[in-house]
C-alpha cells in the first residue's frame, strides 16, 4: 500500500513539475457540489471565473451570439484517462454571466463524480501564444497527501477561493477574490506599529482588526457576518503580506539557505492563518451572541483538544453533568476526509457538530458523517450548494447558537 501511494505521489509531483517547466497556466479549485453531479444539476461542469476563462480563451470575449463556446482537448492524468474534447461555455444571458467547462462524459468522468465534491482539482493549460489554449491536463486530488503537496508548494486552495498560477513568464500566483475590501488609511497605523515590532499580526490580531475596521458587518445575521468578515480578513492578510514580504524578496538573499528559511516562514504563516481563522471568527461571534463560559482549544481526555466545548470545560469534566446537555463544535474550512479527525474528540459527546465552509458534500459522504455522529454546520447562504436531500440536515450558525441558548435556558 505504501508503494502504491509513493508511486502516486511521484506521479503528482511530475505533473506539477512538468506544468511549471513547460510554462503552463494552472487553475486550482475545490470542486463544489454544483461542479460535480452531487446536486443533480443539468449544468454539471467546472465553474471558472470569467476573468480566468477570458484570459485562457480570449476568443470567448469577442464572440458574437449567445452562449459562445470553445472546444479544447483535455486529459485527466490522475486517472489515466485518454484525451477527450470538452467545451468552455460563456453563458452570457442577461440573467446569467458565468463560464463552465462541460462535455466531460457524465458519470464516467472522475471530475463529475459526486464523491469528488470538496476535492482539489488542478487544470494545467498549455499551448498559448496570445490565442486560445488548446490542451489541458487535469489532476484530481484523491488524498490529503496530494492536497498538502500543492498547498505546500504554492498556497492554500479554500472553498470558493480558487488559485490561478501563471508559469508562462515565471511563477505568478493570482487569486480570484469573492469580494474586494478597502481599509481606510488611518486604520493602517496598527499594522505599521506591528511591522516595526513583531513583523506581522497574529491571527487573533487580524481578526480583531477586521471586526473593528468593518463595524457594519455586526448588523448582519451571524451566518453572513462570519462569511463577510472572513473574506475581509483574507483580503487584508494578502495586502499585509505583500507589504511585509515583497520588500524582502526584492532585496534578495545572501544565500540559498536564507531564501529557503524565509520561504518556509511565509508558508508556515499561511498555514497558521488558514488553520485558525474560522474558529477565531466563530469565537468572536459566540461572544457577540452572549454565549459565555465555553472552552476554546482546551484539553479534555488525554491530548484531545476540541475546538469548542459547551457549556464549559468544567461541565464536561463533571461526570454528574448530563451528557445530553453537552455540545462540541469543530471548525474545518473543508470537511472532505477531514471530518473523520473529530470522531474521537470529546468522548462524552456522541454527536459532534462540524462547522465548514465547503460548498457541498455528496449524499454518500453525508451518510457516512451522519452514521459516525457528525452533524454539519454551515453558513446559511452555502446551504444551496448541498444536494437537496442533504440540506434539511445542515445546521446554520444561527440555528446552532439557538440550540446552545436553549440548553442554557
Amino acid at each position: 500500500m505504501a508503494d502504491v501511494h509513493s508511486v502516486e505521489a511521484r506521479r503528482f509531483q511530475e505533473f506539477l513539475n512538468s506544468a511549471e517547466k513547460e510554462g503552463a497556466r494552472l487553475f486550482a479549485k475545490r470542486l463544489a457540489a454544483n461542479d460535480t453531479l452531487a446536486t443533480g444539476s443539468n449544468q454539471a461542469g467546472s465553474y471558472f471565473p470569467n476573468s480566468v476563462a477570458f484570459s485562457l480563451f480570449p476568443s470567448l470575449r469577442t464572440a458574437s451570439g449567445g452562449n459562445p463556446r470553445v472546444a479544447f482537448d483535455v486529459e485527466v492524468v490522475s486517472h489515466e484517462q485518454a484525451s477527450q474534447v470538452v467545451n468552455v461555455i460563456w453563458y452570457n444571458q442577461k440573467t446569467r454571466n458565468e463560464c463552465h467547462v462541460t462535455g466531460w462524459g457524465g458519470r464516467n468522468s472522475p471530475v463529475l463524480d459526486s464523491e469528488a465534491t470538496g476535492s482539489i482539482c488542478i487544470f494545467a493549460f498549455f499551448g498559448t501564444d496570445g490565442g486560445d489554449v488548446d490542451h489541458c491536463r487535469v489532476w484530481l486530488c484523491s488524498s490529503l497527501e496530494d492536497e498538502e503537496e500543492i498547498e505546500n508548494r504554492f498556497d492554500f486552495v479554500e472553498p470558493g477561493v480558487p488559485l490561478f498560477l501563471d508559469f508562462t513568464s515565471g511563477p505568478l500566483i493570482r487569486r480570484e477574490p469573492t469580494t474586494l475590501y478597502a481599509v481606510a488609511e488611518e486604520q493602517l497605523e496598527l499594522w505599521t506599529t506591528l511591522q516595526e515590532s513583531a513583523g506581522f499580526p497574529t491571527g487573533k490580531e487580524l481578526v480583531d482588526f477586521v471586526v473593528q475596521a468593518f463595524p457594519e458587518f455586526a448588523d448582519l445575521p451571524v451566518d453572513g457576518r462570519l462569511l463577510r468578515r472572513r473574506e475581509a480578513e483574507y483580503s487584508e492578510f494578502q495586502r499585509i503580506e505583500k507589504t511585509v514580504v515583497l520588500p524582502q524578496v526584492r532585496e534578495g538573499f545572501s544565500d540559498v539557505d536564507r531564501f529557503v528559511d524565509y520561504a518556509n516562514s511565509v508558508t508556515n504563516r499561511r498555514k497558521s492563518r488558514a488553520g485558525k481563522s474560522l474558529e477565531l471568527h466563530m469565537e468572536v461571534i459566540l461572544h457577540e451572541k452572549e454565549i459565555t463560559g465555553f472552552a476554546h482549544d482546551k484539553v479534555t481526555e488525554g491530548n484531545k483538544r476540541p475546538d469548542f466545548i459547551f457549556p464549559s470545560l468544567e461541565a464536561y469534566m463533571d461526570l454528574g453533568f448530563e451528557a445530553r446537555n453537552l455540545r462540541m463544535l469543530a471548525c474545518k474550512t473543508t470537511c472532505k476526509d477531514r471530518w473523520r479527525q473529530i470522531i474521537d474528540e470529546a468522548s462524552r459527546i456522541s454527536q459532534k457538530h462540524l462547522l465548514t465552509l465547503q460548498r457541498g458534500v455528496s449524499e454518500n459522504q453525508h451518510k457516512q458523517m451522519k452514521e459516525a455522529g457528525v452533524k454539519l454546520v454551515a453558513p446559511k447562504e452555502l446551504h444551496r450548494s448541498f444536494p437537496k436531500s442533504v440540506r434539511p440536515d445542515i445546521e446554520s450558525i444561527e440555528g446552532f447558537i439557538s440550540e446552545l441558548k436553549g440548553l442554557s435556558n
